[in-house]
């Protein structure tokens, strides 16, 4: 009797009509979601390993669930509109997953160097009125045919989605096999962490100029003192105009001659002899911070706050840069900044 009683109710609650809409708005949301926030972000990942701390499994989770949330949020928004408005839903739904395919990956410009400065070509007056023709055109033209396209919408974006797992796929089977690099993390919760008595401590100021740091220390009687057994090399000057290899030199004594993958050369050089593998071998703490794992090799051979446990927060973290950059890439250059 109990089962009689609830079968209906089971039915009532999720006929086949809301089950077809579901699963349309769940593929729509898909081919809108997946692109920015999984595909891209594994592609440009596999392209560019070392920029990232954390392997592509370590993302994996983080990045699914992204995708998961913003499914769920298109999908519940378009189950909850009146029926009568399915039509239109579905063109618009449609009409985002093209324009996403199209963003992500025909209208790809080289925005160059993403360090918190205006993107390059960001004045570019043809590129602008490219893509806001496009982003009020499309959905303006879908709404239009929205009958007509809703017949054929649903496997269309899922083509697409296809479509843009294609380079993705690509590009992690070429990409360079990094193990050691994403297997160990530097850990910072012993950065001030000193002996009473012996410490030697290399500070390297980075993009620092040398005439600029005399003047402070002859103005600021307090920063002298605060510096007091330091001495500050003032016509030390780097062997590159980079700091990626530079780091390498300053330790290992071994100049870069391109012959060789630069990781390549960074992991030989700090294996075979450097200063942080002696001062291991005899014995000593050897910190290398901050945690900027492409400029050294992070081993325990070389560091003593390498760990082969990654920090979650570490994975978190690339997970939010990789997508922020898979949404940098996949939105209409007008939103860019």
């Amino acid at each position: 009797m109990c089962a009689d009683r609830v079968a209906p109710t089971v039915s009532a609650g999720l006929d086949a009509g809301q089950m077809s809409r579901l699963i349309s708005a769940v593929l729509l949301a898909l081919a809108i979601a997946a692109p920015p926030l999984l595909l891209i972000p594994l592609e440009i990942h596999s392209a560019n390993p070392y920029e990232f701390s954390t392997a592509v499994p370590d993302l994996i989770v983080p990045l699914l669930l992204a995708v998961m949330v913003a499914v769920a949020a298109f999908a519940a928004f378009t189950i909850i509109i009146p029926r009568r408005y399915d039509a239109a839903m579905t063109a618009v739904l449609f009409a985002m997953a093209l324009l996403v395919w199209a963003q992500g990956q025909l209208i790809v410009p080289d925005h160059g160097v993403l360090d918190g400065r205006r993107l390059a070509g960001g004045d570019h007056a043809g590129l602008m009125a490219l893509n806001v023709l496009l982003w009020i055109a499309v959905p303006a033209g879908c709404l239009l045919a929205r009958r007509q396209i809703r017949r054929w919408a649903v496997p269309a974006a899922v083509s697409l989605l296809l479509i843009q797992a294609l380079p993705a796929a690509s590009a992690a089977l070429r990409a360079p096999v990094v193990q050691d690099f994403h297997r160990f993390a530097l850990e910072d919760r012993q950065a001030y962490a000193f002996s009473s008595d012996r410490n030697v401590i290399v500070l390297v100021l980075d993009a620092f100029q040398a005439d600029v740091f005399g003047r402070l220390l002859n103005d600021e009687p307090d920063l002298r003192e605060a510096l007091s057994g330091f001495t500050w090399f003032r016509n030390a000057v780097s062997g590159y105009s980079k700091t990626y290899p530079s780091i390498a030199l300053m330790l290992t004594g071994r100049w870069y001659d391109n012959n060789e993958p630069v990781q390549a050369f960074i992991k030989r050089s700090f294996l075979e002899r450097s200063i942080p593998k002696e001062l291991r071998s005899r014995g000593w703490q050897v910190d290398l911070l901050p945690r900027l794992k492409r400029i050294v090799y992070p081993s325990p051979a070389v560091a003593s706050n390498a760990h082969v446990v990654l920090p979650c927060e570490d994975r978190l973290a690339d997970a939010g840069r990789a997508m922020d950059l898979g949404l940098l890439r996949a939105s209409p250059h007008p939103g860019k900044g």
